[in-house]
């Protein structure tokens, strides 16, 4: 369906609301970040928006993939609001996958 992947697959987890980890079948953490902010820059409301959008990252990256791949079967190119979509949607990725 898609290129190989090159980010740690999921599932990524979530931990007291700013933390993040991606466990392998194992069990073996593969990465973790912790969000933080300094100088009350950040509402700890918004680090954890944040870190439940960085927690989503894969699964969103997927569905738009499977979107994209999906929806050029039917090629509606000639739909404006499609074009419009499908150009947000192939942006997104690829600032994903750089």
């Amino acid at each position: 369906m898609t290129a190989k992947t090159k980010h740690t697959r999921r599932p990524w987890k979530l931990i007291d609301g700013t933390f993040i980890y991606a466990p392998n079948s194992r069990g073996v953490n593969q990465f973790w970040c912790q969000l933080y902010t300094q100088r009350d820059c950040a509402t700890q409301e918004e680090l954890i928006a944040n870190a439940k959008l960085m927690r989503a990252a894969p699964d969103l990256l997927e569905a738009l993939q499977c979107l994209l791949q999906n929806a050029e079967l039917f090629n509606r190119d000639t739909d404006e609001v499609w074009v419009a979509t499908k150009n947000l949607v192939t942006k997104a990725i690829n600032k994903a996958t750089g």
